[in-house]
């Protein structure tokens, strides 16, 4: 979904900041982007983190490790991901300074992708799931269709829900 929301706001010429807690988790969802926006790239770097179309779009890509991440830019759409995997201590300040700020020039749009890491007030997603100014999103593994159905079976068995 991350991957389909970004590439189509790009291809229509939006500007796109994917924000990820490091480096590895970048590296899939680049990788992604890039795959799918590949006919109409006009301009790409993996080391600077962007990727450039033909129609005007951009999507920069940036870890959660730098707390001013995109700070000065502007996007149509931010996506975060992994957000339950953020710096707990940093995450709400860093969002607050530096990265709803992008969204103001273009009323944009915010989605934070996740799964979760447990019931912990310190967390920021498990935060901002239960709160009333962000929208939730939920769906069980068992209706994830790549899932081998015995294998969570066993799995919810022996652990905690």
């Amino acid at each position: 979904m991350l991957n389909r929301l970004a590439s189509e706001m790009a291809a229509k010429g939006g500007y796109v900041g994917i924000f990820t807690p490091q480096f590895s988790f970048q590296a899939e969802i680049y990788r992604e982007v890039h795959l799918t926006l590949a006919p109409i790239i006009s301009e790409s770097n993996k080391t600077e983190g962007i990727i450039r179309t033909i129609s005007g779009g951009r999507v920069d890509f940036w870890t959660l490790l730098n707390p001013a991440a995109g700070r000065g830019r502007k996007y149509h759409l931010v996506l975060i991901d992994e957000a339950a995997f953020s710096k707990d201590c940093e995450m709400q300040e860093t969002w607050e300074r530096a990265i709803e700020p992008t969204l103001l020039d273009y009323k944009g749009t915010a989605y934070a992708f996740s799964t979760p890491r447990g019931v912990s007030p310190d967390n920021w997603f498990y935060q901002i799931s239960e709160s009333s100014q962000w929208r939730k999103f939920t769906a069980p593994t068992s209706t994830n269709p790549y899932m081998d159905k015995e294998e969570l079976e066993k799995i919810r068995e022996r652990t905690h829900p």
